[in-house]
């Protein structure tokens, strides 16, 4: 049992002023629709990423730069937000529903959870968070009186609901409110209020979108990793999830790939986490000739699934030569970052017959990684 992530992006964003859909506009090379749904493609319970689009006839402003796990299902929007809604949940397979704002990038996998965690016991759910600013009454340009703020909330989203009971109550009301859970005010069902994130912002204006964009570039980290393998006898030589055809491999308890080790290592240290040793020591028989395309996916997880925003590296090795296999490893680490090729650097260099790696010892490798952890 699980539930249908509907993310709703299909409004006209009349309010930002743009010829292009708010919720289609990059943030740091990722569309804004697509922040949300790598939250929730990463959220346990989620089985399916409904992603419903002002048109289907948009060109590439809909279309994924990331890769996802769940499938990703696109439905066009209404004339009305409503019906956007109603349409989203309509193609929801799921037994739950979690309807989402696009607009609203910065929602947490940790949120997320702990909404359908009530939600999975039973509870139409939705997150609020305090109102602390006093609210006043203006009628004709003039204060008429303050309001009492001790029971207010501001709902955010995502809101979580039985398919069954939100589609039952949307087909039966009409008017468009500005908020799913409202149309289950005054009904049998009781709507369970949780604690918000106060950084799960929505962004309306053009200056929404600014503080958002400094908010993100505030909080990118730098990791650097760098590894050494020696060369071994009878073993396959394997750099960047490739095997290069060589007389000589690189010793070691998993595939040896020292690529991916410094990758890895470059990613841990960016989310201030301990090297790849730690996580995967070479005494654990699991790792045993383990592939470190596998490990460099479970240290992603072990990260929290940071989003990562570019990746630089080089390889030293005085022989063999394997310029003619980096695409080939570009589009294996591609795969298991869900990174755009474009984002992957991969260079060779010699050691100009210096040092262990020009004297065939070994080989080494260097990684540096830009990414964010919100």
């Amino acid at each position: 049992m699980g539930f249908s992530a509907v993310i709703v992006a299909g409004g006209s964003g009349k309010r930002f002023s743009s010829l292009v859909p708010k919720q289609a506009v990059p943030m740091l090379g990722v569309k804004m629709w697509e922040w949300s749904a790598k939250a929730f493609d990463s959220s346990r319970g989620c089985e399916e990423l409904i992603i419903v689009t002002p048109s289907l006839a948009l060109g590439d402003l809909f279309s994924p730069s990331c890769s996802y796990s769940l499938p990703l299902i696109f439905t066009k929007g209404g004339s009305e937000r409503h019906l956007s809604v109603l349409n989203g949940i309509r193609r929801a397979s799921a037994p739950y529903v979690a309807v989402h704002d696009a607009a609203r990038p910065f929602v947490k996998k940790e949120l997320i959870e702990k909404l359908w965690e009530k939600c999975s016991k039973g509870f139409s759910v939705i997150p609020v968070t305090e109102v602390f600013d006093t609210i006043k009454v203006v009628e004709g340009g003039f204060i008429s009186g303050t309001v009492d703020r001790t029971k207010l909330r501001r709902a955010q989203t995502p809101q979580f609901f039985s398919k069954e009971v939100i589609l039952e109550s949307l087909e039966k009301n009409p008017q468009g409110f500005t908020d799913d859970s409202s149309y289950l005010e005054n009904t049998e069902y009781k709507i369970f209020a949780a604690n918000g994130d106060p950084e799960n912002i929505k962004i309306t204006t053009q200056n929404d979108l600014i503080r958002a964009n400094k908010i993100l570039s505030s909080s990118i980290r730098i990791g650097f990793g760098i590894d050494y393998h020696r060369f071994a006898k009878n073993r396959d030589l394997v750099l960047g999830g490739v095997k290069i055809p060589f007389e000589l491999g690189l010793l070691g308890h998993s595939d040896a790939d020292v690529l991916l080790h410094a990758i890895t290592d470059a990613i841990l240290g960016a989310c201030g986490m301990r090297d790849i040793g730690y996580y995967f020591p070479d005494t654990d028989k699991l790792f045993k000739g383990a592939s470190s395309l596998d490990i460099l996916g479970k240290a992603v997880e072990i990260s929290g699934n940071p989003h990562i925003i570019n990746l630089d590296s080089v390889v030293v090795a005085q022989k063999p030569r394997i310029g003619t296999y980096i695409d080939e490893m570009i589009e294996e680490i591609s795969k298991v970052l869900s990174l755009e090729k474009n984002r992957i650097s991969v260079k060779a260099t010699t050691s100009e017959e210096m040092g262990p790696e020009g004297a065939m010892e070994g080989i080494s490798a260097r990684a540096v990684v830009s990414l964010l952890t919100i």
